[in-house]
């Protein structure tokens, strides 16, 4: 009696298991998918990988995948879309009768940026105006980081220059970029008659070179040593039918090469005392007033044949500095006395190439 008893609780038990059905039960259905990401955007040649989820959690079933417009993007049987033309399509999966779908869209791969170009074929740089982002592409080729951080490297403002900064309505930099921080936007204020800016290295008094700020100078010394190879790279947004002077070197009693940027093909410099001197754009100079960005080259052999003053000197030089001198401008802007007039400056640096 007591061994049929055990013999009728295993019966019991074995039919309790048989009726709780598991994942690979036919009896457990999926419920839904889910497909992550929700969209999806690609260009041309691209892929992109899609997963799906199956609720409810532990069920198993076959998964099958399929576009609703293979001309526009195809999908292979793991989920992997492969963009093939510009357009959207819908990528569904289908699970025991669920689907779940993602919209797909796919579009012209976009062009890289001329001054993305540059940084990535130069050879050798000095960059003074530059975001972070555009930075790390060439720090590897960074002979001496000359951007403005109020340590060693300065922008200051002459008389009748006001600094704006990045404007609400102009979010992007020459990049296309929203940087960490501003470009160089100067402009000409009520009573202005000697406007401009500059970037130097010393300290914030203008007095002695500090070590790290000599050692950075005393490289730079190399773009005029050997400038063959080596251009002045400077981005320029124009608004107005103002030109600009554009000038390199310290400025400080020696040569400096000068060039003109904007629509008017002139600038007329009239200092505080002396004559007035008019200086002609260059070729690569002719910025138009359109509210756009402009890449603008200039070949540093070019700066030296025309050094101010005199016309062709070939005597612009960065002159290595000794031990407690004093500080030096790398490049300085003028823009006269035009009351209103903006100079929108970015992706400044010298590159050899």
């Amino acid at each position: 009696m007591k061994k049929l008893s055990i013999f009728a609780i295993l019966v019991s038990m074995a039919l309790v298991f048989t009726a709780c059905p598991g994942p690979d039960d036919p009896e457990v259905r999926v419920e839904s998918i889910t497909i992550y990401p929700a969209i999806l955007s690609l260009v041309i040649e691209e892929t992109g990988q899609l997963t799906a989820t199956l609720a409810p959690e532990g069920v198993i079933a076959e998964i099958t995948w399929s576009s609703s417009n293979t001309a526009v993007a195809t999908v292979n049987n793991n989920g992997l879309v492969t963009a093939v033309s510009v357009g959207s399509a819908t990528i569904t999966a289908t699970a025991d009768g669920r689907t779940a779908e993602v919209p797909v869209g796919v579009t012209e791969p976009i062009e890289p940026c001329p001054a993305e170009a540059l940084l990535r074929d130069g050879l050798e740089f000095f960059p003074i105006v530059m975001d972070g982002t555009s930075f790390a592409m060439i720090e590897d080729r960074v002979t001496a980081d000359l951007r403005i951080n109020n340590i060693t490297s300065h922008l200051f403002l002459w008389g009748g220059s006001s600094y704006v900064g990045g404007t609400t309505d102009r979010l992007t930099n020459f990049f296309g970029r929203v940087p960490e921080y501003p470009w160089v936007v100067l402009e000409v204020a009520p009573g202005g008659t000697w406007s401009g800016a500059g970037v130097f290295l010393g300290d914030p008094y203008c007095q002695d070179l500090t070590n790290e700020a000599l050692l950075k100078y005393n490289l730079l010394t190399r773009v005029t040593t050997n400038p063959e190879g080596w251009y002045f790279h400077m981005a320029v947004r124009s608004r107005g039918p103002q030109s600009h002077l554009i000038a390199i070197g310290d400025g400080a009693g020696a040569p400096v090469g000068r060039f003109v940027v904007g629509s008017s093909p002139t600038f007329v410099y009239t200092p505080a005392a002396g004559p007035s001197t008019t200086f002609h754009r260059h070729p690569n100079g002719n910025v138009p007033a359109d509210g756009e960005w402009h890449s603008v080259l200039v070949p540093l052999s070019f700066l030296m044949s025309y050094a101010h003053p005199g016309g062709p000197t070939n005597n612009l030089v960065f002159t290595e500095r000794p031990q407690n001198a004093a500080g030096r401008n790398i490049a300085f802007f003028l823009s006269g006395n035009q009351i209103g007039a903006v100079l929108e400056m970015d992706a400044l640096f010298f590159i050899r190439k």
